[in-house]
């Protein structure tokens, strides 16, 4: 049975990221080394374009970062159709405890653009095994409901953009799992680790919202 998980996002001017001093290397390829398998896709209409999410171990002393960049292709496309682009990422980690705790995304509609990011943090859990994938499942953004620019940039705009925005994760992993091992020959024992949760919802915020706008919340 397909699980769903719906992330939401609050308006935010500046998007946080975690420290570089305690990164672990995209190249990471110690003995105790796993892969955490996830696929980052956005809408058809493309104007969440920027995706990322913030990983950090259960310790607090690793941490990883994951990006996709949908429309300059900096980050090749393994999905590419009407119904949305992204890709599957394949990234290697040290054994152990971690949480995905933070998810933004920035597109632009006409010649405004916007950052939006979870403002509180929440957790959904995984654990890295030495020589084991493990699977955390499919984020979709989705763009959401209308909000005023005001001052200056409504000058340069109609003055409005979308409020907000949610992910939904899904349980893709017939599709997903053949792209990460031909991306990555070591692959062979996938863990399973979807979040079984009906729905994460987190404050949501925004510059003010047009009247009759529904919020994801309500």
């Amino acid at each position: 049975m397909r699980r769903i998980a719906v992330v939401l996002l609050a308006f935010s001017l500046v998007a946080g990221c975690a420290s570089a001093r305690d990164r672990v290397p995209e190249d990471y390829s110690g003995a105790d080394a796993g892969w955490l398998v996830v696929s980052i896709r956005t809408t058809g209409d493309n104007q969440l374009a920027n995706l990322a999410m913030d990983i950090r171990a259960k310790d607090a002393v690793r941490s990883a970062n994951l990006a996709y960049n949908g429309r300059s292709r900096v980050t090749p496309r393994d999905f590419d159709t009407e119904d949305g682009t992204g890709a599957v990422f394949v990234r290697p980690l040290p054994a152990g405890d971690y949480e995905i705790h933070k998810v933004r995304a920035s597109g632009s509609v006409g010649s405004i653009g916007a950052v939006v990011s979870s403002r509180t943090e929440f957790s959904i859990p995984f654990a890295i095994q030495a020589g084991r994938a493990t699977y955390v499942g499919s984020f979709k953004a989705h763009p959401t409901g209308s909000a005023k620019i005001e001052g200056g940039l409504a000058d340069f705009f109609e003055g409005v953009i979308f409020a907000g925005a949610f992910f939904v994760v899904t349980d893709d992993i017939e599709r997903d799992i053949p792209i990460a091992k031909s991306k990555s020959s070591g692959i062979v024992t996938v863990e399973h680790a979807v979040p079984d949760v009906d729905r994460i919802c987190l404050e949501f915020s925004s510059p003010p919202l047009l009247s009759g706008t529904e919020t994801p919340c309500s």
